[in-house]
């Protein structure tokens, strides 16, 4: 009996052993099981302290529910010296301890293991996101924002709230008993703890119920817009369902001609239209087809930069974007910014080639007086802003509301609080002033561009209109502002000593990127080259020989400019030369396969670029610009794992993006675009009718005089998109 008793004694007591052993051992390298453990420690007396106490107890003992929890939590791993601080565990794992369900394989092998209910948590969990900071010197600098930012993912009872676990897990850190601290030589420092389970609270916040309502009622009209137009408008103006009489053709004219203003409204939503006016393979006689496919080429590349930069902030290894960055295909990749200059020379070529062909007469010489081009200038302002804004400020409240919604379920810190900025600062938006502020307080980071380009577009609007007056003073003052530009970044360079390289640059974005000192350039030499074409009539009196040299020429410099910084070791005065003329060469390039196509010079580049099947997507890249960075933060905030920056990860990756980008920027502009495209029309031609009629009161005297309400007039079949 005694012997019974002392090996019983002993067995006790080894156990107690082997658990404090296992205690030890997790304390050591487990921050899920310190923070429970702390909770225990303390003696919380908190309904999640005690749920705590009871998962580290469960641990040590092995009850498959809590090693379940703890497997779904974030552990430390490897790859901290490049950014690696991500330790995320899995959330999809820990959202399904709650449920007794077992894992088919197929149907011959059955179950993957048996789900009991002791596989079940006593109590219901929910996943939280921990973040905090360390000071650690291992970690490559790279200046990307709050790149010492270390996310936990822990597993842990739903009872519990984020400030109670930031001080058990600051007490834990603080204690320096975390291996990985001792490891690294790093102290930590709580932030945040986020417990991921949407309340839906920001379904009834006040933007929310704005986009809310104004989808419901886009939708809405789309729907009624649709059924008037297919059952009503469509057989009421198809002259095959007449008979061929006199009389009945009366009746068609008559109908025909006296469509009401709110009818006409409605139709701008229909989506049978829109569809169609979007697929159309026709474009009017003055629009220039190779635009279509540089557009459309464009945005894919763009897309791919995007994709790229966008998700920055989700990389687990982020200082490989820098490592590798002299490599020839990351090079690419690193230059894709230059494309936007594209855009920019294209908006400048389209603005400059339509008022050469509307307000110059054949000699060139001015039409109008000064009150004359006041008023233009002011119509072509109104007109332009009545084209872009509604859709882009649409885009502001949607990214407003979908980064809330994501800043509560995601377990990705958020470098960009869009939900934040864009409900305080969409006024900047709105008066396209938002490039002219700090990146920091920019609601949708990428609406640089629009801020720059209408900017681009009042000023040269101005010396456009000014042109017609005093041509050889606006001449002046654009090619000032040409050459201002050029030099107003060199001297940016010596002055701040900037070396044009990727980590610079994401450092310096408001300087040397978003600046539209710096990025007018392009826009300029879209002008001059729409300038060239009106004046040489579309006629280029050069040899095929030259011709195909220049065509050599631009396509040799668009090469040298994408790797014309693949080393680092290039000398200031380089650097300083090379970003101060790049851009204007870049775009010297795009203008001149525009004047060679307009000319009749482009050969295969005015097929490959003007061929027809481009025009559909050509008509969604504005829409395609505003929602693909909104698209990519979507896709990647929903993943339970951090990316890896690897090139063909994102070769595989951006193909997709740009698919789904265009699929949404389709149905966006199906609903959206098209029908303000259609409005804008009827308000302005209401505003042409208004004041070419003449004062007549008496509806029955407009009646016997042959004149026609504007609210009769017919809506044109065909709007075309000129993005």
């Amino acid at each position: 009996m005694l012997m019974l008793v002392a090996v019983l004694g002993l067995s006790m007591s080894a156990t107690d052993v082997l658990k404090s052993n296992i205690d030890d051992q997790l304390m050591n390298h487990s921050a899920f099981y310190g923070l429970a453990a702390t909770a225990s420690i303390e003696n919380s007396t908190t309904l999640c302290g005690k749920q705590l106490t009871k998962m580290a107890d469960a641990i040590v003992n092995k009850n498959r529910w809590a090693i379940k929890m703890m497997d779904s939590s974030g552990m430390p791993k490897g790859g901290l010296y490049w950014g690696g601080t991500y330790w995320l565990g899995s959330r999809t794992q820990c959202d399904a301890m709650g449920i007794l369900k077992n894992i088919a394989v197929s149907p011959v092998l059955g179950s993957v293991t048996t789900e009991t209910v002791n596989d079940l948590p006593p109590f219901p969990v929910a996943y939280f996101a921990a973040y905090f900071k360390h000071d650690s010197e291992i970690q490559v600098i790279t200046h990307l924002p709050d790149e010492f930012r270390i996310t936990l993912g822990l597993c842990l009872p739903k009872s519990c709230e984020g400030p109670e676990l930031a001080v058990l897990l600051q007490k834990y850190f603080d204690a320096k008993i975390f291996v990985h601290q001792n490891i690294y030589n790093a102290t930590f420092q709580m932030q945040e703890v986020k417990k991921l389970v949407d309340d839906y609270s920001w379904l009834r916040e006040f933007r929310t119920i704005i986009m809310g309502s104004i989808i419901l009622g886009v939708v809405m009209m789309s729907l009624l817009g649709t059924i008037y137009d297919i059952k009503y408008y469509k057989s009421m103006t198809d002259p095959n369902h007449l008979h061929e009489n006199v009389e009945n053709k009366k009746k068609y004219d008559k109908k025909y001609h006296n469509i009401g203003l709110g009818f006409r409204i409605l139709r701008c939503f229909s989506v049978y239209e829109n569809n169609k006016i979007i697929c159309s393979m026709k474009i009017s006689n003055d629009s220039i087809s190779v635009i279509h496919g540089l557009k459309f080429f464009s945005m894919i590349l763009i897309i791919l930069g995007h994709t790229v930069i966008s998700i920055k902030g989700f990389y687990d290894n982020p200082v490989k974007i820098f490592y590798v960055s002299e490599e020839y295909n990351v090079q690419v990749l690193a230059s894709l910014h230059f494309t936007v200059d594209t855009f920019f020379c294209i908006s400048g070529y389209l603005l400059a080639s339509s008022f050469f062909r509307t307000e110059y007469d054949e000699s060139g010489t001015k039409k109008y007086g000064v009150l004359d081009r006041v008023g233009l200038f002011v119509a072509m302002f109104v007109k332009r802003f009545l084209r872009l804004t509604p859709s882009y400020m649409i885009t502001v409240g949607l990214t407003s509301v979908i980064y809330a919604w994501r800043y509560r379920n995601s377990v990705f810190p958020l470098d960009e609080r869009n939900d934040l900025m864009c409900s305080t600062y969409w006024w900047r938006n709105l008066l396209y002033i938002n490039n002219l502020e700090p990146v920091n307080e920019t609601c949708m980071t990428w609406s640089w561009y629009l801020g720059n380009d209408m900017q681009f577009f009042v000023i040269t609007t101005f010396l456009l209109v000014l042109s017609t007056m005093y041509f050889k003073t606006a001449a002046t003052l654009l090619t000032a502002t040409l050459f201002g530009c050029v030099g107003y970044t060199i001297y940016l360079v010596y002055d701040l000593e900037f070396t044009p390289y990727l980590d610079e640059f994401f450092l310096n974005m408001a300087t040397f990127y978003v600046n539209p000192r710096i990025r007018i350039g392009a826009y300029i030499v879209g002008v001059y080259s729409a300038y060239l074409v009106y004046y040489l009539k579309k006629e280029l009196p050069l040899r095929k020989c030259v011709v195909r040299l220049l065509w050599i020429g631009a396509l040799s410099m668009l090469v040298c400019i994408l790797f014309g910084l693949r080393t680092r070791n290039v000398s200031l005065a380089y650097g300083a030369l090379y970003l101060g003329v790049s851009r204007i060469l870049w775009a010297s390039a795009i203008a001149w396969a525009l004047i060679a196509c307009e000319t009749q010079n482009g050969g295969i580049f005015t097929k490959i670029l003007g061929f027809k099947y481009w025009y559909p997507f050509s008509r969604l890249t504005y829409v395609a610009y505003l929602l693909n960075p909104l698209v990519i933060f979507l896709l990647v905030s929903y993943s339970d794992a951090a990316y890896q920056m690897e090139v063909p990860n994102l070769l595989f990756m951006a193909p997709g993006m740009t698919l789904l980008s265009f699929l949404a920027a389709y149905v966006f502009t199906l609903l959206i675009e098209s029908p303000t495209i259609a409005l804008n029309k009827i308000f302005f031609d209401y505003l042409k009718s208004a004041r070419r009629r003449p004062q007549i009161t008496s509806r029955s005297a407009r009646k016997n005089e042959g004149f026609e309400s504007d609210e009769n007039a017919k809506v044109p079949d065909e709007i075309v998109s000129k993005n």
